[in-house]
Formats: C-alpha cells, structure tokens, sequence
C-alpha cells in the first residue's frame, strides 16, 4: 500500500525504495564489492530523487531534467556496468 508524504513527493520514498533494501548488505559472492557499492549508490541516487521531486508534477520535462534525475542515470548506468562485467549468474 502507497503511503502519502508530506515531506517527499507524491509517495514515501519507502514505497519504492523500502529500508529493508537499502539495509541489505550485499554479500559476496552474491555480490562483488563493486558490485555492492555501485548498488548503493543507486539507492541513494532513488532517495534524492524522492526528495527533490515536487509532490505535485506540473511540468514533466522541468522535473526530468533537475539535477537529481540525472545523477539517478548515472548511477543506474554505472551500476550496469559495473554488473555486466561478471554478466549474468547462472541459476
């Protein structure tokens, strides 16, 4: 269930990025240390963007370009990098 939030955006940044995620600790080998730092970073990059973006989106194009989205991107896109060097894990 979506919580409302006064302080971020529409939602609370717990209904898309739950303490329990941003608690986990990575374990290898699950994880490699790079790995694990790179996930991290895209956790924090999740929480700027709840706290920057405006409880009420007004224009699209103005939010998308703030600064916190991009860095998001970054980070997804480092963090994918990052794990396409060990490529997928076998099941």
């Amino acid at each position: 269930m979506l919580r409302r939030s006064a302080r971020h955006s529409r939602f609370d940044r717990d209904d898309f990025n739950p303490e329990a995620c941003r608690a986990l600790p990575y374990p290898p080998p699950a994880y490699t240390g790079d790995e694990a730092q790179a996930l991290k970073r895209v956790l924090e990059a999740v929480d700027r963007v709840v706290a920057a973006t405006p409880r009420s989106i007004v224009d699209t194009a103005a939010t998308l370009a703030l600064p916190e989205w991009a860095a998001l991107g970054a980070a997804a896109r480092h963090a994918l990098t990052v794990m396409s060097v060990r490529g997928r894990l076998p099941e």
